[in-house]
């Protein structure tokens, strides 16, 4: 009897820890996916920690979110974080934060930047708008390593 107690609720607790990682997250208004967070938790990080930093205005959150690796489904999920981040954040900022980074990782962002735009859940409308259209001072950086510093400092 002991044992049928004891495995019905463990199976309960399973059951309700699933079901809880099987909800979106919203932080500060930004949907993290389930599997985002699921596959960043296997990879021993705190996703929704450090997107909340990273709104906070924490440039080595900012920087360390914009560089994790994610493939398929969990890639697009995590480009529409960034070009929401990037929407509450301002370009700018965003540029200013991500400054350090290599051609190859420049690349990657700009990957993701330009499935977040056709991925976002937000209430902005991007449909079918490119990253040059929608943050073409993030585009320059990316694309080609170009900072117009006046522009920067308006």
């Amino acid at each position: 009897m002991k044992k049928v107690l004891i495995t019905l609720l463990s199976l309960s607790l399973m059951l309700v820890y699933s079901s809880c990682n099987n909800k979106s997250v919203k932080v500060h208004g930004i949907d993290v996916s389930p599997l985002l967070n699921k596959v960043a938790k296997e990879q021993n990080i705190d996703y929704c920690k450090l997107l909340e930093k990273a709104l906070n205005g924490d440039t080595k959150s900012i920087l360390q979110i914009s560089l994790l690796e994610f493939y398929d489904g969990c890639g697009y999920d995590h480009g529409a974080v960034l070009v929401d981040l990037i929407r509450i954040i301002g370009e700018e900022s965003y540029i200013n934060s991500i400054g350090t980074t290599n051609e190859t990782q420049r690349h990657r962002i700009l990957s993701y930047v330009e499935v977040g735009l056709c991925y976002t859940t937000s209430n902005v409308y991007y449909s079918n708008k490119t990253v040059e259209d929608e943050f073409p001072r993030l585009y320059a950086f990316l694309s080609h390593n170009k900072l117009v510093i006046n522009e920067l400092q308006e």
